[in-house]
């Protein structure tokens, strides 16, 4: 799989796009090992060649994000290795890597391991090589029983599912058994693309299927791709091509602004969400787009006249796009009560977490239902 110092998935034929917006790729799955590594876009080696670093973006694009953003693109937020057992038992060996998250917060570094859509256990892990073993489940008749009550929506429950942690920095050494890459008919038909700061990253989740949008994707039936970066929410306009070029979501959320408060002004800002969104939707003129201001902070927070100053440059620019498809969310109206924040006033607790789900999910599914996306 490596070439060179970093590797990434072979494209395929370039679609069509909006005038003066970027051809839309059909990105093939990164495939290690007979695994599938969703939501991540590339491998790099260690320094010391023992083992793969995970990274979600493209080397071009990461190039060009700022130093958070280069340190953020290696934390697995959404990451899984998807892969179906043929024979008894699967090992995986992993690892974590200090990426300013994760032990040093006090939070424990958890892998979660999934049989399709359901949570088998969680597996804590370490900084030297830790091996996960995964058996088939001894239920997996009642368990396919229970999947086609729900009907399609969702994974098989053939498929085994191991969630990276959001952070810190997981690195991969191998995958070891008789395994086999997924199928394509056993992961949902529709995809949904978060992009955001560290509330989208899952900053303060206790574990990766806590986030908003893994918690969405799973109320949708979706496949979810996580593009959160902590603290690193810049919208540079190389990851506004990105995701534009990628014609493997159906649907986004990009959450805008908290990372930009302090760095730049708000007409600065403004400049950048007209380049992000236009850049974004100009390739996907009929792809619905919910556009996600500031959520809500303490007092002492809001009391800062700039957050009502970039939430009304998201109102504007959404509005001056004129789309039906681009819809603008007010992030208070996600999260509403202050009783949902961690001691920091700004990142959500479980809570917090489960409010911004259940409501982004209400917001979206008539929309989407109206589209014939759900």
């Amino acid at each position: 799989m490596m070439a060179g110092k970093w590797a990434s998935p072979a494209h395929g034929a370039e679609g069509t796009a909006a005038p003066g917006g970027p051809p839309t790729v059909a990105t093939a799955p990164l495939i290690f090992q007979n695994v599938h590594l969703h939501n991540v876009d590339h491998l790099e080696p260690n320094s010391n060649q023992e083992g793969v670093r995970l990274n979600r973006v493209p080397r071009e694009v990461w190039e060009k994000l700022n130093a958070m953003g280069k340190t953020r693109a290696f934390a697995a937020a959404g990451a899984e290795l998807r892969f179906n057992l043929a024979g008894p038992e699967a090992r995986v060996l992993l690892r974590y890597a200090e990426n300013r998250g994760g032990k040093a917060t006090g939070w424990p570094v958890l892998a979660e391991l999934y049989q399709g859509d359901l949570l088998m256990r969680c597996i804590e892990f370490g900084e030297t090589w830790t091996t996960i073993v995964i058996k088939k489940p001894s239920n997996l008749a009642m368990l396919s029983g229970e999947a086609s009550e729900r009907g399609k929506l969702g994974f098989d429950s053939t498929l085994v599912r191991l969630t990276l942690p959001y952070m810190p920095e997981t690195q991969l050494l191998r995958v070891e058994g008789d395994i086999a890459p997924p199928r394509a008919d056993q992961v949902p038909a529709l995809s949904y693309l978060a992009y955001g700061s560290s509330i989208t990253h899952g900053s303060y989740a206790l574990r990766s299927g806590e986030t908003y949008p893994a918690q969405v994707a799973r109320a949708l039936g979706a496949n979810g791709f996580n593009l959160g970066f902590g603290a690193a929410a810049y919208l540079e306009p190389e990851m506004a091509r990105w995701i534009a070029s990628r014609h493997d979501w159906d649907f986004a959320t990009l959450e805008l602004g908290v990372n930009l408060l302090r760095p730049i002004s708000t007409e600065e800002f403004a400049r950048r969400v007209d380049v992000f969104l236009h850049t974004i939707v100009a390739a996907h003129p009929r792809r619905p787009i919910f556009v996600i201001d500031i959520f809500t902070s303490g007092k002492a927070l809001e009391a800062d006249p700039k957050r009502a100053e970039f939430r009304q440059v998201v109102r504007k620019a959404v509005a001056a796009l004129k789309s039906p498809y681009v819809r603008h969310v007010e992030g208070r109206s996600l999260l509403t009560k202050t009783t949902g924040l961690c001691f920091d006033l700004l990142h959500p607790s479980s809570e917090g977490f489960n409010e911004i789900a259940h409501r982004l999910t209400l917001e979206m599914q008539p929309v989407l239902r109206s589209l014939g996306r759900s």
